[in-house]
């Protein structure tokens, strides 16, 4: 195996606040997805959980879980509010 095969498998790990930065939500998003299964949590021996970047793309690939990336859902209809007039001005005399 070459190194450049070693580099590809590395592992991503990343504390949950790095992770949300990383996908653009909140820590405690990325929680919510180790505690519901979706992804795996690895505790060191400090007792800091990380996840691993990688196993979180693959969820999204998967469709087990929305990309906090992408604003809205696939099925999502965004119509735009009517405009009001805004009433005119009446001169002050």
């Amino acid at each position: 195996m070459s190194d450049q095969d070693t580099k590809q498998r590395a592992k991503r790990y990343k504390t949950y606040p790095s992770a949300a930065d990383y996908f653009q939500c909140g820590p405690r998003a990325v929680e919510r997805w180790v505690r519901e299964g979706w992804v795996a949590g690895y505790r060191d021996t400090t007792g800091t959980i990380f996840v691993d970047l990688d196993e979180i793309e693959a969820a999204f690939a998967a469709g087990k879980m929305r990309d906090p990336r992408k604003r809205y859902g696939s099925k999502a209809r965004i119509v735009p509010l009517p405009r009001i007039p805004e009433p005119a001005a009446e001169d002050a005399k």
